[in-house]
């Protein structure tokens, strides 16, 4: 999907950017899409923004998360299309993988590829909301 927003419509998570399942990405990049929606919202609901100025905010959260989304697609793009090749090479490749973690456990590292996968390619935090909601 190449926009994930219209005009007052925001698309979240797999209805937005549907993933790969190497690497077990889609709910991760569902939750991070949350997270950035939530931040840029709470605040516009709270602000009672008008709808051309909601539609401004919609396309903020689509283009923050973008790059991140893209990248992670591109990482989840790559096993398949070396393992699944029907070619020599990629048997053995595939029998040698097989036999050396035949009963091993297999730590990852926790930078480059591996990192993206495991904490993304982009700092994503909760920013709270800093106004008093009222309630009445």
């Amino acid at each position: 999907m190449e926009r994930w927003s219209l005009p007052g419509l925001l698309l979240l998570g797999d209805a937005a950017h549907t993933s790969s399942p190497v690497g077990a990405q889609g709910l991760n990049l569902a939750i991070r899409d949350s997270i950035v929606a939530a931040n840029h919202l709470i605040p516009a609901f709270l602000d009672e923004v008008g709808s051309d100025d909601l539609d401004q905010v919609i396309f903020n959260i689509e283009t923050e998360r973008i790059k991140e989304i893209q990248t992670i697609q591109k990482i989840q793009a790559r096993p398949p299309k070396i393992l699944l090749r029907d070619t020599w090479w990629t048997k053995v490749l595939f029998r040698i993988i097989l036999a050396l973690g035949r009963g091993r456990s297999i730590i990852a590292p926790s930078d480059g590829v591996f990192g993206k996968i495991a904490w993304g390619v982009s700092e994503v935090k909760w920013s709270g909301v800093n106004k008093e909601i009222e309630t009445s």
